[in-house]
């Protein structure tokens, strides 16, 4: 197995250089960094062989960013972690990683040979579960290690995307999180109400509106009505398919929701929410928590809520809920791709908060080269330099693009900010020192 020679390039890059002894790693044992590797230093560990479904790969590159972060932060709290003990079951930080492959197992040398590079698509899922590279699989911060059917016979088969030659390793490495940008912009989002689901509808016995549910409860294998006007369940129960099962669950609190949700879905959570008028912050925070995975909450209604509610941006992220809306009285109106655009608008005018940061940069990037893309770029961040560090790297292509860069330090007022480019120069700065051009 171990490649021996003189060291040059060439041979690096087809995976025959010696390999090194001993082969260091940074392991994660808990929260902070003082629980990254050993005393402050890498950890030495063998190379071992690989088996038949398994593949000796050498790690090029590996990129940190802010999800590595929140996990140094939270330890086995984090929600990819499930509660694991990392004092005694470590993980290995590194899901942004590029590698070369070095020695194939039997059965997988008809698909791989040494020297292809590969990059970690990390976002791995199991029977269904996430067990991503980085996370419960141990990630990228080491020099060499195995991957076999946990990364190569997942549930979408292979996580890896073959790497053109001409790519430089540092470069294939932002291909993780250039796909995190690309992703924010296609819709991974269910916008309708789940064929075969269980949908809660809630509301108040006051309400009278006469809602129109559309098609939204047509498809619905459950239907729990709670706290609704005799005419409102009425309409309810009209719309509903045929092979929808209805119940009742009246009487209940926002401080019982969590149970009603336990009771009617066992723990699952509930795969559409509908809220009609809600008034109440509290109704709504409570409301939310009863989303199950990639589940929808539709709140219908006119009335401003009495406080700001509280939403839990990590499944926003992680389980991929959902948040629509219209005024009503047509319920149906808030689901769909057409209601809920998910790239940015043409000609329009977008704000990236956070715009000097690495992804804030790249999500800047995206719309300057967007065809169609927005016409006015606003980037805010409260430090100057990376905002200088934005300027230089952007302000030529948003000229070229004939896109109007607009550079915002915070706190300050953004509601003069510019509308359209006409008659502006292509990159401002406004800053609280500074007067608006």
């Amino acid at each position: 197995m171990t490649a021996s020679g003189e060291w040059t390039f060439e041979r690096y890059r087809q995976g025959g250089t010696p390999l090194p002894e001993p082969n260091l790693a940074w392991n994660t044992y808990g929260v902070g960094v003082e629980s990254i590797g050993r005393d402050g230093r890498p950890e030495p560990t063998e190379i071992p062989s690989p088996a038949a479904d398994q593949m000796l790969v050498r790690v090029d590159a590996v990129g940190l960013c802010f999800s590595d972060v929140k996990l140094i932060r939270l330890g086995g709290d984090h929600p990819k972690l499930y509660g694991r003990d990392l004092s005694s079951d470590p993980i290995r930080l590194g899901h942004e990683a590029t590698v070369t492959v070095i020695e194939v197992g039997d059965d997988l040398k008809s698909t791989y040979r040494r020297g292809d590079r590969l990059a970690i698509q990390p976002d791995i899922y199991v029977d269904g579960r996430s067990t991503a590279y980085g996370y419960t699989i141990p990630g990228g911060l080491i020099q060499y290690h195995l991957i076999g059917p946990e990364v190569l016979a997942a549930d979408d088969g292979a996580y890896v995307i073959p790497v053109d030659e001409g790519l430089g390793y540092a470069a294939a490495a932002l291909s993780e999180p250039w796909a995190c940008v690309e992703a924010a912009y296609t819709q991974r989002r269910r916008l309708w109400p789940l064929d075969g689901g269980t949908v809660w509808i809630v509301g108040h016995t006051e309400d009278t509106r006469p809602y129109d549910f559309g098609g939204s409860l047509r498809g619905a294998g459950r239907v729990v009505l709670t706290n609704l006007s005799t005419s409102v369940s009425a309409l309810a129960n009209t719309s509903a398919g045929p092979q929808t099962e209805m119940s009742v669950a009246d009487g209940v609190t926002p401080s019982s929701y969590g149970a009603l949700a336990d009771e009617m879905t066992g723990g699952r959570g509930f795969d559409d929410i509908i809220v009609l008028d809600p008034a109440s912050s509290e109704q709504v925070t409570e409301a939310a928590r009863g989303i199950a995975f990639r589940g929808t909450l539709n709140l219908v209604g006119e009335r401003p809520l009495d406080g700001p509610s509280s939403i839990d941006f990590g499944r926003l992220h992680y389980d991929y809920t959902a948040y629509v809306g219209t005024r009503g009285p047509d319920v149906a109106a808030a689901y769909g791709e057409e209601r809920n655009r998910c790239d940015l608008r043409p000609g329009g005018v977008a704000v990236f908060v956070g715009a000097g940061g690495p992804m804030g940069q790249m999500h800047v990037q995206r719309a300057i080269e967007t065809v169609d893309g927005p016409s006015v770029i606003v980037g805010v961040d409260p430090d100057t330099e990376r905002l200088r560090v934005l300027e230089d790297s952007l302000s030529a292509l948003a000229e070229r693009a004939g896109r109007q860069l607009v550079l915002v330090e915070t706190p300050m007022s953004m509601t003069s900010l510019p509308t359209s480019p006409a008659g502006r120069e292509r990159t401002m700065w406004w800053s609280p020192s500074r007067s608006p051009p």
